[in-house]
Order: structure tokens, then sequence, then C-alpha cells
């Protein structure tokens, strides 16, 4: 995985603050679904699709971000939904993803 690190210098003390973080979202939806890039022509044209339970994932490893342990779960996964639009990439619901991928007899 990989780890994002934020340095701050401070001129008063003159010392450094140093933040370990994960990577972001961006990071783990393309990931997730797949992908390499994001499209570009969100809304028109979906680059891949990731389902809920994915995105559930998503925010619980966000959730454990210092910055983070103040916002429910739901207001997170809400958010990593926006970026996904965003990005171009569709969410499903976990049936109709296991309808696409089980084998159709008759």
């Amino acid at each position: 995985m990989r780890e994002t690190w934020r340095v701050r210098l401070t001129n008063d003390t003159r010392g450094i603050q140093q933040e370990m973080r994960n990577p972001p979202v961006s990071y783990y939806v393309k990931k997730m679904a797949g992908i390499s890039k994001g499209s570009s022509k969100p809304g028109q044209i979906i680059q891949g699709n990731i389902t809920l339970e994915q995105i559930k994932e998503i925010a619980a490893i966000k959730k454990q971000e210092p910055r983070m342990k103040h916002i429910s779960l739901d207001s997170i996964s809400k958010s990593i939904m926006g970026s996904c639009r965003s990005m171009g990439v569709q969410v499903v619901s976990d049936e109709v993803q296991d309808k696409n991928q089980s084998p159709q007899t008759e």
C-alpha cells in the first residue's frame, strides 16, 4: 500500500512535524474498480464499477485517520461516492454485481 507523508516546518520553533496518512480516496477507488485513471468525461463515459461493500471498506480505512475520527462512516461513504461520480466510476449494489458475475444456465 502506498503511504503519504506530510511534513510541516515551523519557523517559530524551527521544528519539523511529520504525519503519515493513507493514500487519497482516488487511489483506492481506482484500485477497487481495476482502472488506471478516471474518465475524461465523467457522467458520460463510465470507466468502471465499484460496489457499496467496497466503498464501505474504503470508508473504514479513511476513518482511521486522525482528521476523520469525528466523521460518521455514512458521511465518509457519501463523500467517496461523490469522488466516484467525478471520476466516472459507477456505484452499483452488491446484488447487481453478483448477478453480472454469476454464470447463467438455462
